[in-house]
């Protein structure tokens, strides 16, 4: 009981730092002594073999994709290639007269569209984040749209329909499919019904909150300290050799079968020969640092908080949130969103909260009479509703690298990563707990 006390108390505890600035990199380690403590663990041990191991395997799974994901981001801020497409995608679906609402409406889709097209590319979300990021500041720009907003927007269009849906490559879809011997499309009339319920929830409440910001007076665009302001009669890549290093990506991974890693480390190599005229020529080096500072901390951070989750894992409080959900009394379709959805809160990752669980209680379910394909879709889409409360190493890393605020950006985020995810969640239980043929 102390345990699970123990483990609450450090989840709380991390939503306050995070909220207040205090740094996960020392935050994660407090909250950790916390767990190790309430669960009569061995603190050194539990540091040694469970906190820095943890840390250890995301860096080394995830540290190449991301420091060239941040160089990529810099490079086509830098150099103006980001204004180039997003100026090119903008003006092409909104015209230079047309009102402020419809700009900022467009602006809405087109970064939910843009961003959930390279989601389902297979471009790990992480990398996403960053090089989506001068893309989404600069169409947010054009609309007008308070700077704050873009984490809700990348988190939108990167951590939830397309994280989510029928066959995407995401790992909180590959996940299901090993442990239950689905396709990657299970249930696919339900998960479209679901993917298209997240895009319309988040389209109107965005477009809600953005207004109303707006009217406040104090709704307007600003650059932060960090961001490269572009004028517009700078000279910047043409459009279609803007998009070419993205695309590079797009195709070395999802056709060539290339790792991200290595399809990254062509492209910004490739970037950098295609945007020369417009980078300056003698601060190449520094810039080239400043992109890999940029996002140096943030990596860190993603690694501390996921060696936390590892500290949490090893516990028997842990074991013990896991045999309570698991022995709930629910009805089987309720039951599978709050095992998933709890655990992915209790460890701050989708895929870790599915990863833990489903293989626990599937078979409980498909005895009960839900079928492999229901449990799979119901499984993906409920994981992507808890995981990202403010202690959510993903957007802790995507604050630090954009230097907004946690509870400037939470707002709009939480209107996508819980609130449409929820309502996605529902509508997709409910069509296959009423249709069961249609998994």
């Amino acid at each position: 009981m102390i345990g699970a006390i123990g483990i609450i108390l450090s989840l709380v505890l991390i939503v306050f730092f995070a909220i207040n600035q205090w740094s996960a990199l020392y935050g994660t380690l407090i909250c950790a002594t916390i767990v190790v403590f309430t669960n009569s663990l061995n603190w050194t041990e539990a540091i040694t073999q469970s906190f820095l191991p943890g840390m250890s395997t995301f860096l080394t799974n995830y540290y190449g994709m991301i420091i060239l994901g941040a160089l990529l981001a810099k490079l086509y801020g830098e150099s103006g290639a980001a204004v180039s497409i997003s100026k090119g995608i903008f003006n092409a679906f909104c015209k230079p007269e047309a009102s402020e609402r419809t700009k900022q409406r467009m602006a809405i889709l087109i970064i939910l569209i843009a961003g959930g097209i390279m989601t389902y590319g297979g471009i790990h979300v992480s990398v996403l984040m960053l090089t989506l990021y001068p893309l989404a500041l600069d169409i947010c720009k054009q609309a007008d749209i308070p700077r704050k907003f873009v984490i809700g927007l990348i988190w939108g269009s990167t951590c939830t329909f397309a994280m989510v849906g029928p066959g995407t490559p995401q790992l909180v879809n590959v996940v299901p499919m090993t442990v239950l011997g689905t396709p990657s499309t299970a249930a696919l009339i339900p998960g479209i019904v679901g993917f298209l319920v997240e895009m319309v929830v988040m389209f109107f409440l965005l477009d809600w909150m953005f207004t109303k910001e707006k009217k406040s007076g104090t709704g307007h665009f600003e650059y932060g300290p960090k961001d490269i302001p572009f004028d517009d009669n700078t000279p910047r890549p043409p459009f279609i050799i803007a998009l070419l290093p993205i695309l590079t990506v797009f195709v070395l991974f999802n056709f060539v079968k290339m790792n991200v890693t290595a399809a990254l480390a062509i492209a910004v190599p490739m970037a950098i020969v295609l945007f020369w005229k417009q980078l300056p020529k003698n601060n190449i080096i520094p810039l080239l640092n400043s992109g890999a500072a940029a996002c140096t901390s943030g990596v860190l951070i993603m690694a501390s908080m996921t060696g936390f989750a590892a500290v949490i894992k090893s516990t028997a409080g842990f074991q013990s949130f896991l045999d309570a959900f698991i022995a709930m009394n629910l009805n089987p379709y309720i039951k599978v969103i709050v095992c998933i959805a709890g655990l992915a809160c209790l460890t701050g990752a989708a895929s870790t909260g599915i990863l833990l669980v489903l293989p626990e209680v599937a078979p409980g379910f498909i005895a009960s009479g839900i079928s492999a394909n229901a449990i799979h879709r119901i499984a993906t889409f409920s994981a992507s509703t808890l995981d990202s409360l403010p202690s959510c190493g993903g957007l802790l890393m995507l604050c630090d690298f954009a230097d907004i605020k946690v509870k400037d950006a939470y707002p709009a985020t939480f209107v996508v990563s819980i609130v449409a995810t929820t309502l996605g969640t529902i509508a997709v239980t409910l069509m296959l707990a009423l249709f069961p043929a249609l998994a």
